[in-house]
């Protein structure tokens, strides 16, 4: 079975949203106190929605303690690209304990839209299991649905390929990934990232240049290559070192795209770790979970 690499499911996702003429926004002032809960990379997805906001954050174990000690909670926002899994189990504890309702997702026939009180549904394409890129970045833009994307399609096939010519990603065995500090909520989404694609085949850190400060690079290795975006001080910190250029300083959703391309770039470079991997996971997950899960999520 044959799977896109990252990078050109990031360029899939820019066209669908492009091409989408009205895109919803999120009205964060509904929200008073809200319990904003999610699993997986959803669960950054929601702390960077909701980082400017009064909220509580919750993974699905936590809902039914949280709801029951923390009292100033008015909403329970759920961020669930299927609307299903667990995403109904969280919304009825909600309403057990009288909460108002909201639901995050890309699914427009779901148990979890039937059962909350309002909800915001962004679209998708269709992707490899994990990618999750249209979904979560469809969420993020609900911020600001604004962006130029045209300009961030050109940014990633010309501006940041430019910035990567003369790498050859394969000459490396581990990477360190410099984020701005505006954007280190991103943090764990690119880790993550990068270990659904290469497992312990590849070594990984993602960190902040405050971060960097914290005696991350004591160790060096002379296979290990630095991509800093966004270095504004030109600080070194390695034999190899790239620095790259950010698209916009404080827009979320478009630093998560950027990232997420560089990430489909290394990926192309390496054997087809992931396209050789995930039908056998997802037989696993489906068998370990219950769930209905295949290598690829559909429309």
């Amino acid at each position: 079975m044959q799977f896109p690499t990252l990078d050109q499911i990031v360029l899939d996702t820019i066209t669908l949203y492009s091409s989408t003429p009205t895109l919803p926004r999120i009205d964060f002032s509904q929200f008073h106190t809200p319990l904003v809960v999610w699993s997986g990379n959803g669960y950054y997805t929601g702390r960077i929605l909701f980082r400017n906001s009064p909220a509580y954050f919750a993974v699905e174990a936590e809902v039914e303690k949280k709801l029951e000690n923390i009292t100033s909670i008015t909403d329970v926002v759920v961020v669930s690209a299927s609307g299903e899994k667990h995403a109904p189990i969280i919304l009825e504890a909600a309403k057990k304990h009288g909460k108002k309702t909201f639901l995050i997702s890309s699914s427009q026939k779901s148990t979890g839209r039937e059962m909350a009180d309002d909800s915001i549904i962004m679209p998708k394409i269709r992707e490899p299991y994990t990618y999750n890129t249209s979904t979560y970045f469809g969420y993020i833009l609900a911020e600001n649905p604004e962006l130029n994307l045209e300009k961030l399609r050109i940014f990633l096939i010309e501006t940041l390929t430019q910035s990567l010519w003369k790498i050859d990603f394969w000459d490396f065995t581990s990477f360190f990934v410099v984020l701005p500090n505006e954007f280190v909520l991103l943090r764990e989404m690119i880790e993550v990232k990068f270990i659904e694609l290469f497992g312990r085949k590849i070594a990984r850190d993602v960190f902040s240049y405050e971060q960097m400060k914290h005696a991350t690079t004591v160790v060096q290795d002379e296979k290990e290559l630095f991509l800093c975006f966004g270095n504004t001080t030109g600080i070194v910190y390695g034999a190899n070192q790239i620095n790259l250029p950010i698209f916009n300083e404080n827009d979320y959703a478009a630093m998560m795209l950027v990232a997420y391309y560089l990430v489909g770039l290394i990926q192309k470079s390496f054997p087809p770790y992931f396209m050789e991997s995930i039908e056998n996971y997802t037989i696993r997950a489906k068998d370990q979970s219950g769930f209905n899960i295949g290598p690829w999520v559909e429309v």
